[in-house]
């Protein structure tokens, strides 16, 4: 078997906000194993975002990023996908292709799918679905396609392994459970020491009600009352801005965005982050790598136990019931009087680290060939 290898990266995940850390793990990738060559193929946006994403890899000889225009009408990614992606697949003729897609997204998956299949290439798809969904029909269809035909699924979680093992009566070896991608600890390490920090309590991400914006404005009354009025940061946008902002009282602060370099400074200055993402009918937190972040910062992350969660917290103290606003705020005010320099490094090196995440995706190539 020879040592070089063509690996194809496909997808739209590259061109959304968070692209650029999907992309830092391939260009780790391409760093530690050099005779490979790297391909990401994506839009220069996001579905249906209005604005263009550009990605800037680091420059390296073996790592090349195709961004395609997007044209949005009615079979807006089948044009996509049709002209540029299989043309681009044709000219590289990759060894393995990587669907960076869910199993039911209908062009991209599945045409890599057959792609895949007609040239004999192996392949491998992504999941974070971590809900037991039975899908209408196409999308049942597009699903079950992707996943038996797929050299692995990868996951996620442990949950989203056991609920595709379920639907499809798949062995257990053709599913593997790490990351997308890993994180960066050069970037996100303790810059500040804990002590030195105001008491400040912050939330980031989308604001919307699954995300737990409610209890959390519910926990931040009952310590006001209690005379415990902390820094409350929410950094977001989303339907519950406006509720944020009749609620938030003096002593918070609300951020629609920050530029993504700026994340790792934002964590610095909290003593405590949220995360208490709720569960409904058709969604629960699926992974939630600013936990990862945080607590790389040395930021203790409060939490419900949702999917993401488990996957990614060290401690069992962490975590508060769903829903359950009078426990977050007493953990808040018990993590918030915590004197501990708390040190996650070893614990993230292990299982969220660049090159972690880097030499599962290398290993996973390697047996799938």
């Amino acid at each position: 078997m020879a040592n070089h290898m063509k690996i194809a990266m496909v997808g739209f995940r590259f061109a959304c906000s968070t692209g650029e850390r999907n992309t830092h793990v391939w260009e780790e990738y391409a760093k530690l194993y050099p005779h490979d060559e790297v391909h990401i193929f994506t839009g220069r946006r996001y579905l249906w975002d209005s604005w263009e994403k550009k990605l800037d890899p680091q420059p390296l000889s073996n790592l090349y990023v195709h961004q395609r225009p997007i044209w949005f009408s009615r079979w807006g990614q089948f044009k996509y996908m049709m002209p540029t992606m299989i043309w681009d697949l044709i000219r590289v003729r990759p060894d393995y292709i990587y669907a960076a897609e869910e199993p039911i997204q209908p062009f991209m998956t599945w045409m890599m799918a057959i792609y895949a299949v007609v040239t004999r290439t192996p392949y491998c798809t992504y999941t974070y679905e971590n809900q037991y969904r039975k899908w209408w029909f196409p999308i049942s269809l597009f699903e079950k396609v992707s996943v038996k035909m797929a050299n692995k699924v990868v996951c996620a979680s442990r949950k989203a392994e056991e609920i595709l093992q379920e639907k499809y009566q798949l062995p257990g070896n053709h599913f593997v459970v790490f990351p997308e991608t890993g994180i960066d600890l050069r970037v996100f390490s303790k810059k500040t020491l804990r002590k030195d920090r105001e008491d400040t309590v912050l939330f980031m991400g989308r604001l919307l009600p699954e995300k737990g914006i409610k209890e959390m404005l519910a926990a931040k009354k009952i310590l006001d009352k209690k005379g415990k009025k902390y820094k409350w940061i929410f950094v977001g946008s989303g339907e519950m801005q406006e509720y944020i902002k009749n609620n938030q009282g003096d002593n918070c602060e609300l951020i629609p965005w920050i530029p993504r370099e700026e994340v790792p400074s934002y964590l610095n200055r909290a003593k405590v982050f949220l995360y208490p993402s709720l569960q409904t009918p058709h969604w629960e937190e699926q992974f939630g790598y600013l936990m990862a972040e945080s607590i790389a910062c040395g930021t203790p992350v409060i939490s419900t136990p949702n999917t993401g969660a488990k996957e990614i917290l060290p401690e069992e103290w962490m975590f508060v019931p769903f829903g359950d606003s009078v426990n977050l705020a007493k953990r808040i005010e018990t993590v918030m009087a915590m004197k501990d320099e708390f040190d996650w490094s070893a614990y993230l090196e292990k299982r969220f680290s660049l090159s972690t995440i880097a030499k599962k995706w290398h290993k996973l190539f390697m047996m799938s060939r």
